[in-house]
């Protein structure tokens, strides 16, 4: 396709990681067609996230619960089906790659309409009149997105910029707020901790961010820590602060009170942030703050946080990226395989070290 589109559809519906992983691909669109209108299918957890796609247009709600419900399905469906319709696209893209955004795809009524090759779930191809064959060795979540989007459109350009995401001044003044409130001041230095994930397998236990925290506050004693996570996480945090015996005037939480938004700019104010592989890890990166990233069962060739200001720690097992859920051994050996001493002296150096710059 030559370089005329006028407005191109995005479906990527969710998650956090997902979502943040393909706003590089939106930005080779843009770069390359800069008067270009971009519209996104998104679901409401993540729509402010789609805020920081350039060229944003509509952003089109998936409500997946309520159309998951007899009661509410035909109405929402309707409507749906309606903004999806709305507007006549020059190409839609499926960065998802799943039955559900292939039938999203094929109803937009698009006469360009673009998949990928290879199909995870049965009967997706036939939701697109154009498919994208990814290289086997093209492994890793951004780069699949960029590859995708330059083979749809005949570029050979796939550069990630590494470009932070745009700074949002109202959210940026809320998480400010909310920092405030919690006791953090202006010119404090502040660590974020982000100690869970949707799997337990990537959830380090809290004796390892306990000693994380200890051998930090020792290192610097100026220092406060700020932990992100959900609601239902409050637990596990407070658990983590009494272990480590953090004052209580050097541990803020900002657990469930954030919105998508306000939680990219709270990030962008940490000077560096620890967790495993999670949505908020690789947010925190995309808004350029440097990043400690602990994997275990899954693999950085793949979902890696890849960022310039990052450090990615692995065990050295037989098992590590097994990619289960839940750990099969008696005692999972990834929580035990990464040091927190060590741990905590290498994000000292590395949140130093860009300071520095």
């Amino acid at each position: 396709m030559e370089n005329k589109a006028k407005r191109i559809l995005i479906i990527k519906p969710s998650s956090l990681g997902d979502i943040v992983h393909a706003l590089p691909a939106a930005r080779l669109i843009v770069r390359h067609m800069p008067d270009v209108v971009i519209d996104w299918v998104v679901t409401p957890a993540f729509a402010e996230l789609v805020d920081y796609c350039p060229n944003l247009g509509r952003k089109i709600i998936f409500h997946r619960r309520e159309m998951g419900k007899v009661k509410s399905f035909l109405p929402v469906f309707w409507r749906f089906l309606h903004d999806l319709r709305q507007e006549k696209y020059d190409a839609v893209l499926d960065l998802q790659g799943l039955l559900r955004s292939a039938i999203f795809t094929f109803l937009s009524r698009s006469s360009v309409t673009y998949g990928p090759a290879q199909s995870r779930e049965f009967g997706m191809s036939l939701g697109y009149n154009r498919h994208i064959a990814i290289p086997p060795d093209t492994t890793h979540a951004i780069e699949r997105n960029l590859t995708f989007v330059a083979k749809a459109f005949g570029w050979d350009d796939r550069t990630l910029d590494f470009l932070p995401l745009p700074k949002k001044e109202d959210a940026a003044q809320s998480a400010r707020s909310l920092l405030n409130l919690c006791g953090a001041k202006e010119n404090d230095k502040l660590f974020g901790i982000i100690p869970g994930a949707n799997w337990a397998s990537k959830c380090w236990p809290a004796e390892f961010f306990a000693e994380y925290i200890q051998t930090m506050a020792s290192l610097r004693p100026a220092w406060k820590f700020v932990f992100f996570g959900t609601a239902k996480e409050l637990p596990s945090i407070v658990e983590i602060i009494q272990k480590s015996g953090l004052p209580v005037e050097r541990s803020l939480s900002l657990a469930g009170k954030t919105g998508v938004a306000e939680l990219a700019e709270a990030l962008r104010l940490m000077c560096g942030v620890c967790g495993g592989d999670t949505g908020a890890i690789h947010l925190a990166a995309a808004v350029g703050t440097p990043t400690i990233s602990l994997y275990g069962p899954t693999r950085p060739e793949l979902t890696g946080v890849l960022a310039p200001n990052n450090l990615t720690l692995q065990p050295k097992l037989n098992c590590t990226g097994c990619l289960k859920r839940v750990c099969p051994l008696p005692e999972n050996l990834c929580f035990t395989g990464i040091d927190p001493v060590t741990t905590a002296q290498k994000s000292v150096e590395l949140c130093e070290k860009v300071s520095r710059r």
